[in-house]
Order: C-alpha cells, then structure tokens, then sequence
C-alpha cells in the first residue's frame, strides 16, 4: 500500500524522504527517481518532501550531488522535523522554493562517525578523525554556500546543535517560506 502511494507521488513529480539516509538502497532509489525524472522531462519541477532526521554523510552527499547535477528546478518542503545531514538536501533545492511547514524544524548537529571494527590503533583513529574533520568542513562549507551562512556561523549552528523555529529557518537562509494553512 505505501510503495502505491509513493508511485502515484512520483508519478505527479513528487519524491517523499520519510526515513534516516543510512541505508544504500533507500540512497539509490531516491537518485534514481531524480536522474529518471530529469530523464523523462528535464524542465518540469520535481517536489522533494524530507522528513529526515539522520543521514550517512556519504549516502547524503550523494543525493547531494545527484541534485545539483540535474537540469529541473527542485522545490523542497521540510516536514516535521529535518535533522543532521538532510538539512543540506532542503538547502539544496532552489531558492525561493525552499519550504518549511508550520510547525517543523531543522535540527543542525555536528557530523558524527563510527570507528568501525574494535580496538585500533593511534594511527587508525587519527586517519579517522581526518577524514571527520574533512568531512564536517564540506558539510558546513557546502550549507554556507546554500544558505548564506558564514562557515563559522554553520560551524556554530551545528556545535550548538542548534533547533530552528520555521522563522529562524529563513532566517538563516535554510529556506524561504513558511507554508501555513
């Protein structure tokens, strides 16, 4: 019943992402529905719904990517609650079609990472802090861009892990309209 409903979205330009971005296939089915769409007809606007609050950074800079890489406007809409590295894909959609309903947030925290394995050695953890410390400084550097934002003040957002109101949102420049009733 659900894999109906989010069939007849798609077909009417409408992706909905209700989950964490954790896992590869639901990463895969969202920049496949997005190259397909841009494939069927690269002018028509595609809608992305988020409802995230969690991420694999990689798996989300790949969504990351796929939008930026296609011709269609993209209109986002934050529902409920977009946290951690979802926050980029609402950035990421055009601007002055970036939407936060009512009453939803955008939760902003510092990347985290999982030292996989057990124990390790002090050049692994540092290898790993690394590539980390790498990764927060596209992260923030990416949101300021979309955003507006300096570096330091998303860098500081995310230490503070920081909830913003729909007004603080635009604000911030994370998007451009409170969608109300």
């Amino acid at each position: 019943m659900a894999n109906d409903n989010f069939e007849e979205l798609y077909k009417q330009g409408i992706i909905v992402i209700t989950t964490g971005i954790e896992d590869m296939d639901v990463t895969s089915n969202i920049i496949l529905s997005l190259l397909n769409w841009n494939r069927i007809d690269p002018k028509k606007e595609l809608q992305l719904y988020i409802s995230s609050v969690s991420g694999d950074y990689l798996n989300v800079l790949s969504i990351y990517d796929a939008i930026q890489s296609i011709s269609n406007p993209i209109s986002g809409y934050c529902i409920g609650l977009v946290g951690s590295c979802a926050a980029l894909l609402l950035a990421a959609c055009n601007k002055g079609k970036r939407y936060i309903l009512e009453h939803s947030q955008i939760a902003l925290r510092e990347i985290s990472g999982i030292i996989p394995g057990g124990s390790k050695q002090q050049t692994e953890i540092e290898i790993l802090a690394n590539e980390l410390a790498s990764q927060r400084e596209t992260f923030e550097s990416l949101l300021s861009k979309h955003t507006g934002q300096s570096v330091e003040e998303i860098h500081h957002l995310c230490y503070e892990n920081t909830y913003l109101t729909p007004e603080e949102a635009i604000k911030k420049g994370f998007v451009d309209k409170i969608v109300r009733k």
